[in-house]
């Protein structure tokens, strides 16, 4: 299928007039909140930072046994200190009245050397698609700041074009289908657990409150993040306080490994 990629008035747009985000050389806070899975998969954590090996003469059954078919989180890292492989995928689908469409994004696993890795994403809204590849390196502080280390976007007729990516401008308007218009970074308030369901499988997660002025009106904000869960983001939503009508939401709607 061929990618038909249209820039111009997008969420974007909006969200560069901002304040917040003209002030901003990385992507904004409040954004970083809402690009589920956008700039790179959960990274692994250091062996000596996940704990004392488990005994082995009494071994605890894996994630893959007690979730078949579901992306694990721990156990099963290649070599390189990344718990991701080729073929690993996740798709999220985004709804609301934010976009005049719900808007399919679908990220994939392609290509692994050590814990460098090459992530292939596809946006769909309704006719329209776009699609791209970016490279990371599956450290925590390039996690935490959205590093990307190479962005190539993929055109219409097969075309690769790298993008320059000055302060994550490109990474934000790829993503730009996915982003609500808000003015500004959310004021966090309590969290609390919680389990839900996620491709057909159950994750204890830790789900955030919070409070965001959208298009000069004031929402609640709520995003889940499930450790267990391989791409750790879950569900997330913003509502109105007026009439609890959803701006933006968020879920899962699928996630495996590679065989």
């Amino acid at each position: 299928m061929g990618l038909s990629v249209r820039r111009g008035n997008t969420a974007i747009d909006r969200v560069r007039g901002s304040r917040c985000a003209a002030r901003m050389h990385r992507v904004p806070p409040w954004a970083s909140l809402l690009l589920i899975a956008a700039c790179s998969p959960r990274a692994t954590p250091p062996r000596e930072a996940r704990g004392p090996e488990p005994d082995v003469t009494a071994p605890a059954p894996t994630k893959s046994e007690e979730h078949p078919g579901v992306p694990e989180a721990d156990g099963g890292d290649v070599p390189g200190g990344t718990r991701y492989r080729v073929g690993d995928f996740v798709e999220y689908r985004y709804s609301g009245s934010f976009s005049p469409d719900p808007v399919v994004l679908r990220e994939k696993i392609t290509e692994q050397n050590d814990n460098h890795l090459a992530i292939e994403v596809h946006a769909t809204r309704g006719a329209d698609e776009r699609g791209w590849i970016q490279w990371v390196t599956d450290t925590p502080e390039n996690q935490k700041n959205n590093v990307v280390d190479k962005l190539v976007e993929l055109g219409a007729d097969g075309a690769r074009t790298e993008l320059a990516n000055k302060s994550n401008a490109d990474l934000i308007d790829l993503y730009s289908w996915t982003l609500p218009p808000c003015d500004g970074p959310p004021k966090i308030g309590d969290k609390s657990s919680r389990s839900l369901e996620i491709a057909s499988a159950r994750y204890e997660c830790t789900c955030e409150a919070a409070t965001i002025v959208c298009s000069g009106h004031d929402y609640r904000m709520e995003t889940c993040e499930c450790p267990e869960f391989l791409w750790t983001h879950a569900t997330g939503v913003i509502q109105s306080t007026e009439d609890d009508s959803v701006l933006w939401r968020v879920d899962v709607t699928d996630a495996g490994r590679a065989p």
